[in-house]
């Protein structure tokens, strides 16, 4: 009987120790289960801490509360540094135009019975105008003046605020005659709050 006990006590003894021995190994890196957990773990935040410094916001503005503010031009600003109309063909000088930046096209769209001309005006700058003039000529002027604009323009379309963006145009002079078909020239004028001109370059289209 005490045999037995003594077999049972020293198995349990060696069964015990087998345990501590393994526990023992792999903790200190024999094994793999459990360190190989705690390695993946140590992994996984090694990856995932760069992550976020990778897609972190490189713009300092967005921590800012609200909403970010839009960048506007400043007329004001803008024109102190706009460019005079240069010009080969017309001096504008006399009146001290500023060039007017817009991209201008002209389609005929006339019928047997109508003649219509649509003017297409995309401005590509930001100026506040209080007025506008779309002055067209059989030919360009030497010299931009009133004179000169009253003694040869054809036509004259005007209106207040910015220019829109068609212009439509019956063929009717300033006389009101039906102008004949051909080659024509015209150019756009406008004039902000603070009494400054611009002036497009030329362009033409041809009255069918």
């Amino acid at each position: 009987m005490r045999k037995l006990m003594l077999i049972a006590i020293v198995s349990q003894l060696l069964f015990s120790t087998a345990i501590a021995i393994d526990f023992v190994t792999r903790v200190g890196g024999g094994g793999t289960g459990f360190l190989y957990s705690k390695a993946a773990d140590n992994h996984s935040a090694a990856v995932q801490g760069p992550a976020s410094a990778v897609y972190a916001d490189t713009n300092p503005a967005s921590d800012k509360p609200g909403k970010p503010e839009t960048q506007m031009a400043d007329s004001s600003k803008s024109a102190g540094t706009a460019t005079p109309v240069l010009d080969n063909d017309t001096d504008f000088g006399a009146r001290n135009y500023y060039k007017y930046d817009v991209i201008m096209d002209a389609a005929n769209i006339s019928t047997a019975e109508f003649k219509r001309i649509v003017f297409y005006l995309r401005r590509q700058g930001i100026i506040k105008t209080n007025n506008w003039k779309l002055y067209i000529f059989r030919a360009k002027i030497k010299i931009w003046s009133e004179e000169e604009i009253d003694r040869w323009a054809l036509k004259i379309l005007e209106g207040r605020g910015v220019p829109p963006l068609n212009i439509v145009w019956d063929g009717i002079s300033r006389d009101g005659k039906l102008l004949p078909a051909g080659k024509y020239y015209y150019v756009l004028t406008a004039i902000d709050a603070d009494g400054r001109s611009y002036a497009t370059k030329w362009h033409n289209f041809r009255l069918e």
